[in-house]
């Protein structure tokens, strides 16, 4: 083949056919060219992305997600269409139980984002609205918080004690104190309660949704100045290094299936989403998600099964339930009966 690419009568060729076909020659080249230079360029465009997700991202811990409660898309038990759900510390405490990969749960609350006012915050004669996080200090091990020098970040104590002290942001700084001035140790009224300054967040864009003026307190001192209760605002989960987060995310929603009386035809299906499978049912998995059937509605449900269908009308599951001896015309409601227990389940 070298042999065959060194001789004099090959490369004769190759310029007296190029000579001939100049045109089609030169527009050869200029695809080969052009496919490099396009080759080229999305292999940097691809690369600057990946890198831009690298920065955006980096004071995030990568096996990470975040938990939030939205609100409902349909009106089910008397309940209105976009009624908000909540998630409380007893979710977490549940979470943390029944998850062995999870390592890390680090509850939040917010006010001034997510549709909120912000709060007032006063330093002598200067004010400002700023986002008020109320955050327990395991969220530093997800989320890094930069700390200038002399401050400090919220602590167990803090949390144990209901301290009124804060964490400030850079920009909060330049509009509350004066040039030069240091704010560690100085008070500041947030909602006309006074707080001591303990640190002074150096902000680091992307990662999140907090800028450079949030004020960060103790959870535990949030509740209490705002009376929220065992509410949280969303959850920042870190799982084991070794864990399948996505599986985590799916180990987090739990859908619970059961019956009710209602309807012209007597009883109909019922779903909801739950976030503790301890509530009490039989739990099985579907699609790698957990499905807990209602204790009352076992006998009603055996046999069942559950499929989604989605067509140019309408959208939703579709029980094929073998119990199922008669339905409404809108099919809303179903008559339903128990179905019958093998003998051998009746034995002691």
């Amino acid at each position: 083949m070298i042999s065959f690419l060194l001789q004099r009568d090959t490369w004769q060729e190759i310029f007296s056919s190029i000579g001939k076909n100049k045109i089609r020659t030169g527009l050869t080249v200029v695809g080969v060219l052009w496919g490099i230079f396009v080759y080229i360029a999305m292999s940097g465009a691809a690369k600057g992305l990946d890198n831009g997700f690298e920065r955006a991202f980096e004071s995030v811990a990568k096996n990470s997600l975040f938990v939030f409660a939205q609100s409902t898309s349909k009106p089910y038990g008397g309940y209105k269409t976009g009624r908000r759900l909540s998630i409380t510390l007893s979710d977490v405490e549940t979470l943390k139980k029944r998850i062995a990969e999870i390592d890390i749960i680090a509850p939040r609350i917010v006010k001034g984002i997510f549709g909120g006012s912000p709060a007032l915050v006063v330093r002598g004669q200067n004010t400002g609205n700023y986002a008020v996080y109320g955050d327990y200090p395991e969220y530093t091990k997800i989320a890094t918080k930069e700390i200038y020098e002399g401050g400090r970040y919220i602590n167990e104590k803090d949390i144990e004690m209901s301290r009124k002290v804060c964490v400030i942001g850079e920009r909060t700084q330049k509009e509350l104190f004066d040039l030069n001035e240091n704010p560690i140790g100085q008070y500041i009224r947030i909602d006309n309660v006074y707080f001591k300054v303990v640190g002074i967040h150096k902000f680091v864009p992307g990662g999140g949704f907090e800028n450079d003026s949030d004020v960060f307190i103790p959870f535990s001192t949030f509740k209490k100045l705002y009376n929220t209760g065992e509410k949280i605002g969303f959850m920042a989960i870190a799982a084991y290094d070794d864990a399948d987060v996505i599986q985590v995310e799916k180990d987090v929603k739990a859908v619970k299936i059961g019956v009710e009386n209602g309807g012209c035809a007597g009883m109909a299906y019922t779903m909801d989403y739950v976030d503790d499978l301890e509530i009490g049912g039989e739990i099985i998995k579907l699609n790698n998600i957990n499905v807990i059937i209602d204790n009352s509605a076992l006998l009603f449900l055996l046999g069942t099964e559950l499929d989604y269908e989605e067509t140019k009308l309408n959208s939703g599951f579709i029980f094929n339930n073998p119990n199922q001896t008669d339905a409404c015309g809108c099919g809303e409601s179903v008559t339903l009966e128990q179905a019958e227990i093998p003998v051998e389940f009746n034995r002691e």
